[in-house]
This record gives C-alpha cells, structure tokens and sequence, in this order.
C-alpha cells in the first residue's frame, strides 16, 4: 500500500514538471511574436525616416535643372518645349506622415500642336498646363524615405500632385501630374512628367 502511494506521489510530481514545461513553451512562443512585431515596427520606422532634414531643405526657391525639356502628351496632340519655372516652398510644418506648406508655382512651355484633321502642327508660342499658382496652402504626404506627395488644390475642385524626391543636399526631382483643361482652343490634355531643381542660392541674389 506504501509502494502504491509512493508511485502516485512521484505520478503527480511528474506531471507537475511537464505542465510547468509547457507552460513556459508557451511564454517563449509568444514573446518569440512580439520580437517579430518589433522588427516590423522597426522596418516600418526606417522605411519612413528620411535622410535629409526635409523642411529646412525644401525651404527656399528652386531653379529648374531641365532647361532643354520635352514632352508630348500621351495622345501626342501636343509637343511641349520647357520655357520657364519657378517653383518655391515656405512655412513648412511636418509630422512623421503627414504636412502642409505654402507653395507657389509659376511655368510656361512652347507649345505645338499637331491637327489630326489637318495632318499639321501648328506653333502655339508659349502655353499654359494650368501648374500657375501663389503661396498655395498645400497637403503633404510621406510616401516613403525621402519622398514626400504635395497635393495642390486648384480651381474647380481639381487637384494637381507633386511627387517629390529629395536626392540630395540641394537638389530634389518633382513629378507633376494632372489635367491642362485649355492648351489650344479649348483642348486639353492630362500630363505626367518629371523635372529636376536645384536650391536657388540665396547669398548670391
């Protein structure tokens, strides 16, 4: 009888050891997970933390790099010559995701324009894409390390987007997308094109 509760003795202290073994199986899984949630959070963190100091950078006047650009629009109703740009960035507040920032804008380009009923182009002289405006009050949108979307609000309810990568010190690539509603006789055209600038150096002005 002795032997008998010696036995169950040692049976329930044995299963005592194993419980507790699981038990702690599973607070290793489990902190195993939350690591893995850390190195997301990190990667997110660094995905979105930006080389430069993107204010102070963007602060100022830019000059436009580009000056022998081209582009046709994508139904080819209009070739398009890069005249003049200005474009200026002030009172920039960001946060992690999200800014605003007050923008002004001003660009003219030499327009041609190819009459698919005529089968000819005609000079237009300089043209508008509708990409004119002063001291905006402008959204911006961290879209990943280094590059912000600015979105602009223009007449009408429309919206004219910046993409803006800054790649360097002092210079940063902007892409413009959009609607020109009146380029020639009341055409238009939708664009999508890149320029690059370079910070206009103020000590020189």
């Amino acid at each position: 009888m002795r032997k008998f509760q010696a036995w169950g003795m040692i049976f329930v202290m044995a299963m005592c050891v194993f419980m507790a073994g699981g038990c702690g199986g599973g607070s290793m899984d489990e902190n195993s997970s939350t690591d893995t949630n850390t190195d997301t959070d990190t990667e997110t963190l660094n995905e979105y933390q930006d080389t430069y100091s993107t204010a102070e950078i963007l602060t100022g006047s830019w000059n436009v790099m580009d000056r022998e650009y081209t582009y046709t629009t994508d139904d080819s109703l209009f070739e398009l010559r890069l005249y003049a740009v200005y474009l200026d960035f002030a009172s920039i507040d960001l946060g992690p995701k999200t800014g605003t920032a007050i923008v002004s804008s001003r660009q003219e380009w030499q327009g041609l324009y190819n009459d698919p009923s005529a089968d000819l182009a005609t000079g237009l002289g300089i043209v508008s894409l509708d990409l004119d405006f002063d001291s905006t009050a402008t959204e911006l949108t961290h879209q990943g390390r280094d590059n912000w979307r600015c979105t602009v609000p223009v007449a009408d309810g429309r919206r004219i987007v910046m993409n803006i990568a800054i790649t360097s010190q002092n210079a940063i690539n902007v892409n413009y997308q959009g609607v020109a509603r009146n380029i020639h006789r009341g055409i238009g055209a939708t664009y999508n094109f890149s320029l690059n600038f370079r910070k206009k150096d103020e000590s020189q002005q």
